[in-house]
């Protein structure tokens, strides 16, 4: 499970948070990283940050058609998008990268989200 900075960030946007759900029924227990408010040394105010794991990254990818469907548009974003890969170094890194240009028209720039052109 990533719990990078880098993770953080990218997983800290209304588009991520927004997917966040409890299973109450599979007792899924969600990742979350606690930040205190700039200043305050009181984790009681912070706030949560989601953590998706690739699973739950994948499963936000449904609808996109067959599962041969979904891999063979995967590989093709992965080996055509080479200018982006050098920020991504984990499996969720890469996995949160392509869910959100394929459902958000998003790319990442190594410090946020950006409009794909």
């Amino acid at each position: 499970m990533d719990k990078t900075e880098t993770y953080v960030k990218m997983a800290d946007c209304e588009e991520v948070q927004g997917q966040h759900k409890f299973d109450e029924e599979l007792k899924d227990f969600i990742t979350f990283r606690v930040f205190p408010i700039k200043g305050e040394k009181d984790y009681k105010r912070a706030r949560k940050v989601w953590l998706p794991r690739q699973d739950q990254i994948q499963e936000m990818m449904l609808g996109i058609g067959s599962i041969h469907q979904f891999f063979v548009k995967f590989f093709y974003w992965y080996s055509s998008e080479t200018r982006m890969m050098s920020h991504l170094i984990t499996a969720e890194q890469l996995w949160l990268a392509f869910y959100m240009l394929d459902k958000h028209g998003k790319i990442w720039d190594g410090e946020k989200w950006l409009k794909s052109e």
